[in-house]
């Protein structure tokens, strides 16, 4: 992954933790408390079976 893609990549990522943030104050403590290497497997199916 180039310089350009990974800071778009985490400039995107922040846009959407903000908005959890902003939506579900406790999904968004579970996902800092977390790391996401954690919570991926649990909810992204996709991922869990690879």
């Amino acid at each position: 992954m180039d310089k350009a893609t990974r800071s778009f990549t985490e400039l995107q990522y922040n846009r959407y933790v903000e908005e959890l943030c902003n939506l579900y104050q406790n999904a968004f403590d579970y996902v800092n408390d977390a790391s996401p290497h954690n919570w991926s497997h649990v909810h992204c199916l996709k991922r869990r079976y690879m």
